[in-house]
């Protein structure tokens, strides 16, 4: 099991005192720091506590660790007095606007079109190689509040002034070098309606994409054969024909040395899927499952997949106290229909999070349907948006309103369930499970 206080034992606090702004009119201060390992590490940890391994110093350094192209880090600590009350990290970067416009009704702008066409360029070229440069209040690489805590006495009611404080703190720091066009908080769970309001009444624009795919994993299941037991037989029929399918394919837990011995499959294989993707908010790095693992150990476990000697797939997932939470897969489409690779990875994540005796398994973003067939339910989350600039920050609403929607349908299979309806809608974000 995941142990914050193991895993922060490999790294040596270098901690530099950031810089230390006050909030006007609290008695708040905001210490801003340049990478992680500047932190102090205990104040850090005082707040996250092991509630949240992806704010965890580990994950964080192996997150700076890789060779991201334009990317700078961003992280906050709030005190009040002397006591850390809160934390917020940052990714900025910059972000092409061509991904944005294949995934916007851009004839539903109505009056905004014209404005949208000359952030565009309005050049027979399009926009396919104009960046603008993105801050992230949270984590591009996966679904979840994994861009802030605060300790469990810090008023809710302060929250979105604090977040908005830190965010024109760290925008007017100019770490980079580059000016911010954009502002982009994620995600935050519907039990934060208060919080989501404030948020609003800061500037933000609320949006939703597709939601995230969560299972509470059921009390007194041993295996996956008990969790298909309480499946429709129609279902558990279904579900019987896949693991048929599956016969011949070898799936094995890799230490370090495997994930490097293997890098270059495990590249081709993501790239597999990251290529069917709609829309990538960020590519994943090189070296992303080497640090990952270097840094969390068993906290992070990679499964790769074997067919007749050859890797056909892999799935990724962190895991910490009460959740498991799947990252990125890696597909051979070649074999993933004969063998039903992908619906078997979904099946011994359920496995995984039930003999590892977890409560919570989110499956992520994508593939919303195929995830509902193994009992996943949606949670749409809530993302803020704005514009630095006062101009642009007129079309935020009309663009994010009007993002591309794909209808889905959200299967039911267990045996109470009776009924199957079109629930909402999918937007494609990245090859994360």
């Amino acid at each position: 099991m995941f142990s914050l206080q193991e895993l922060t034992k490999k790294f040596i606090n270098f901690h530099k005192l950031g810089c230390v702004c006050p909030v006007e009119g609290t008695a708040y201060d905001i210490a801003l720091f340049q990478s992680v390992y500047d932190l102090p590490f205990d104040h850090w940890n005082s707040v996250v506590g092991e509630e949240k391994l992806l704010l965890s110093i580990p994950y964080l350094a192996a997150m700076e660790a890789m060779p991201v192209q334009d990317m700078t880090y961003h992280y906050a600590l709030v005190y009040s007095q002397t006591l850390p009350v809160a934390v917020f990290y940052f990714q900025e970067f910059d972000y092409k606007l061509a991904d944005m416009n294949a995934n916007v009704e851009v004839d539903k702008l109505n009056g905004a079109k014209s404005m949208f066409d000359k952030l565009k360029g309005s050049i027979a070229s399009g926009f396919k190689n104009i960046n603008i440069r993105l801050l992230i209040g949270g984590n591009a690489y996966i679904s979840g509040e994994y861009g802030f805590e605060t300790i469990p006495t810090f008023p809710k009611d302060n929250f979105a002034a604090m977040l908005n404080n830190v965010v024109n703190k760290v925008i007017s720091t100019k770490k980079s070098g580059k000016k911010i066009f954009g502002v982009l908080v994620k995600d935050f769970d519907q039990e934060n309606q208060k919080v989501q309001e404030d948020i609003v009444s800061q500037g933000y624009f609320k949006f939703t994409v597709d939601p995230n795919m969560t299972i509470k994993i059921p009390k007194g299941l041993q295996s996956f054969d008990d969790y298909m037991e309480l499946f429709s037989s129609k279902y558990r029929v279904r579900a019987k024909s896949y693991q048929k399918k599956f016969k011949g394919v070898v799936s094995e837990v890799f230490s370090l040395e495997q994930i490097v011995k293997h890098y270059d499959a495990i590249q081709k294989l993501y790239h597999n899927v990251e290529e069917k993707a709609g829309f990538n908010l960020l590519k994943v790095p090189e070296q992303y499952f080497i640090e990952l693992k270097k840094n969390l150990d068993e906290a992070f476990q990679f499964r790769a997949y074997f067919y007749e000697g050859q890797m056909v797939g892999f799935a990724a997932s962190f895991g910490w106290k009460n959740t498991l939470e799947a990252n990125f897969v890696g597909l051979d489409y070649e074999y993933n229909q004969s063998l039903a690779i992908y619906q078997n990875m979904l099946y011994d994540f359920v496995n995984q999070a039930i003999s590892s005796g977890y409560d919570i398994l989110n499956l992520g973003r994508t593939a919303l349907e195929i995830k509902s067939t193994v009992g996943a339910e949606p949670d749409l989350m809530g993302l803020f948006v704005k514009s630095a600039n006062p101009i642009y920050n007129r079309i935020v609403a009309p663009i994010f309103g009007n993002l591309k929607q794909t209808e889905w349908i959200q299967r039911r299979p267990f045996r109470e369930e009776k009924n199957e309806e079109v629930v909402g809608s999918e937007v494609k974000t990245s090859a994360q499970l």
